[in-house]
């Protein structure tokens, strides 16, 4: 529902339960939860939201994920199950499929990301399911007991997890403990498991491990890194994919 504040300037409680296709009373309790943490105001009949201070600009020399998200994309299948889960890197692939839909329905796409949910939920072509669960103030994310018990009865083709850092030695990690227990329960789900993260992330650890590099089959980094860091994850087998900052659209993965 963030995406369709920031692009009408309002929601509407009833014109966002159709949309959804949950209750109203659902659509209501999410609003709660979003006001809780700042990221709108509750009016007679839906939302509008509040002012904020823009995201800082990117200092840390890597790419956005608007490369990266078409490169996987490009590379993941057209049916089946696919689960994403939340940040700047999710929604990075969540626009990347927006902009390049399946030409036929057959996929079937599950997030634990309201703004996730709200991009994908335009496509006629993909099923569009929503975890639930409390609003995370720090990720945007759904997290708590109900996202862990709707996770606990999926599985899925594939996994796409977004640690906050990931590391040879150290794993995959998130800054706070309901974080890193709802990416654990998404790595858990997945056939094929894929860490989607900035370069600044790579060989950096956060507060919380949710997961060994050994339990993921991928890694696709936004940015760039040292060979030297990547050689550590290729001599663990693990398949990379490399947006590089600097790289021409087009050319071919590193």
């Amino acid at each position: 529902m963030a995406g369709w504040l920031a692009a009408d300037g309002r929601v509407q409680v009833v014109d966002a339960a159709g949309r959804l296709g949950v209750a109203p009373e659902t659509v209501r309790r999410d609003l709660r939860q979003m006001e809780s943490v700042g990221r709108l105001q509750r009016v007679h009949g839906g939302a509008v939201p509040v002012l904020t201070e823009p995201d800082p600009p990117r200092t840390d020399g890597a790419s956005d994920y608007s490369d990266l998200g078409r490169r996987l994309w490009g590379r993941l299948p057209r049916s089946g199950t696919l689960l994403i889960g939340t940040g700047r890197p999710a929604l990075g692939l969540a626009d990347a499929i927006s902009a390049d839909p399946p030409t036929a329905a057959g996929l079937t796409i599950v997030t634990n990301s309201l703004d996730v949910a709200i991009v994908l939920s335009k496509i006629p072509t993909i099923g569009v399911y929503n975890i639930g669960g409390t609003v995370s103030p720090q990720s945007h994310g759904q997290e708590g007991d109900w996202a862990l018990s709707e996770l606990d009865r999926l599985r899925v083709d594939v996994a796409v997890v977004c640690p906050a850092g990931v590391d040879a030695e150290r794993g995959l990690t998130d800054p706070t403990p309901g974080g890193a227990a709802v990416n654990r329960a998404e790595t858990l789900v997945g056939g094929r498991v894929i860490a989607m993260v900035d370069a600044a992330s790579v060989g950096a650890a956060a507060f919380v491990q949710f997961a060994t590099i050994d339990e993921i089959d991928e890694l696709a980094i936004a940015g760039d890194v040292a060979a030297k860091l990547l050689q550590h994850f290729i001599d663990r087998g693990i398949e990379l994919t490399v947006a590089p900052a600097d790289q021409a659209e087009g050319r071919p993965d590193r």
